[in-house]
Parts: C-alpha cells; structure tokens; sequence
C-alpha cells in the first residue's frame, strides 16, 4: 500500500487520542488484493477528478467493484465532475 493511503482498521479511541489497534494475525491474500485493488481504483478516481477528465474519469469507474453498468460509471462521473474544481463535463 503507498504511505499516503487510507485504510480503516480497529482503533481505540480515548482522551489521549485514537490509538490504532493491531490485525489479529495475517490477513488473508485476497482481503490483501481488494484492498490494494481499490485503493488503486480511488486514487485514479481523485487524480482524474482533479484533472477534470471525464474519459479518465469514466475509466476510473470502471475499476469500481460496486458500479456494474456503463450508464451507471457515466451517470456516476457526470455527478462527480458537476462538483469538481474544473467543472468539466463530457
């Protein structure tokens, strides 16, 4: 995983802060690669965003596990990119 990502794991959360708890063993290969899966798919998402890319974009989508047809990736993207920094539509 890059340094930069954001993963949700157990934490305690107390006065002195949030203190991150530990995995109970290994974790399993494929909870490993659906992870890294879409940590991929997310950072492609918001690079594309940022750019105001709606091919890009709509690629990006694609690699979504939960979007399952394209009417559904393109609607998706417009709505993203309505609110974008650039604006951009198709």
């Amino acid at each position: 995983m890059p340094a930069d990502a954001v993963i949700e794991m157990p934490a305690v959360v107390g006065t002195d802060g949030v203190t991150p708890r530990a995995a109970r063993g290994p974790v399993p290969p494929d909870v490993v690669a659906l992870t890294q899966h879409n940590c991929a798919y997310e950072t492609l998402l918001v690079d594309t965003i940022l750019e105001g890319s709606f091919a890009a974009a709509w690629r990006a989508m694609t690699m979504n596990l939960l979007v399952r047809h394209a009417a559904q990736d393109r609607a998706l993207v417009e709505y993203i990119l309505a609110d974008s920094p650039t604006g951009r539509e198709p």
